[in-house]
Order: structure tokens, then sequence, then C-alpha cells
């Protein structure tokens, strides 16, 4: 018996799944991710966002600069985007 592992795993689509080394509570993980996700084009990373767990997602915009922040925002799916504006501010009330 193999134990799973918490690395990478490949998903059917031949992508790889590394949701615990992407976790958003892991402070230095989040801003390396950030400034990778800062360098490239928006609607890219809308549509990276979409598909990524909602607390992963909203932990990314959230340490985004606001104008980067906006414009993945105004790339990702309507609802996704309006599930992140709801956490995002909830997350501003803490």
């Amino acid at each position: 018996e193999s134990e799973p592992t918490s690395r990478s795993a490949e998903t059917s689509t031949g992508q790889t799944k590394s949701a615990e080394d992407l976790s958003p509570f892991d402070p230095e993980k989040l801003s390396r991710l950030v400034r990778v996700y800062e360098k490239m084009r928006p609607k890219q990373v809308g549509l990276i966002l979409d598909t990524l767990p909602d607390a992963q997602s909203v932990a990314v915009l959230a340490s985004m600069k606001d104008r980067a922040a906006a414009q993945v925002m105004a790339s990702m799916e309507p609802s996704k985007a309006a599930r992140m504006s709801q956490l995002l501010v909830e997350r501003g009330r803490q």
C-alpha cells in the first residue's frame, strides 16, 4: 500500500493539483503565487481562479493590488466574481 502524498496529484485533464502546496493560509506561498499572477494577463488569472476553491481564490484576490484584483475579477465567471466580492467584504469585517 502506498500512502497518498500531500504533494501534487495529476487530474484527468493533465493539470497538476496541489491544494495543500498552494494553501492560501501559508503566507509565503500565497505571496509568491500572487507575484506570479500579477505578472500574468488578468484574463488568464481569472480562468485559473474560476477553477480554484473559493477560499484560495479570495485569498489570492485579497493579497493582490486593487487594480490587478479588479481586472482579474472582471474576467471571472460572474457568479464566481459575485461570491468573491461577498467574501472579500466579509474578510474586511474580521
